[in-house]
């Protein structure tokens, strides 16, 4: 079977070899002139979503909130095919990877 290599752009086999290009200092200028990092404004879609979520199922959920407790005081162990405990998790890892992708998503 024979092998074919994509073209070689001089370019870039110019910069490979090269460790350092001199740009006198226009880069660390550039980078000067640049605003500070904000963290917290990173984490500010993330909180503002929680905050929105939150208050929506406390303005649609009072009345489910009182049907499940309802749910749970007459709630028999042998009733139920899936643990609580299992579920839990489920809901744990689910909370975990959405933060993660949506942080993902922000970068």
């Amino acid at each position: 079977m024979t092998e074919t290599r994509a073209p070689v752009d001089p370019l870039d086999e110019l910069l490979a070899r090269r460790a350092h290009l001199d740009d006198g200092g226009f880069t660390g200028r550039v980078m000067a002139g640049l605003p500070p990092p904000r963290p917290w404004l990173r984490a500010l879609p993330l909180v503002l979503g929680g905050l929105a979520a939150a208050a929506v199922a406390a303005w649609i959920l009072p009345g489910a909130l009182d049907a499940a407790t309802e749910a749970l005081r007459a709630w028999r162990p042998a009733e139920v095919a899936l643990p609580t405990a299992a579920l839990g998790a489920a809901a744990a890892v689910a909370a975990v990877v959405y933060g993660w992708v949506s942080l993902a998503l922000w970068e």
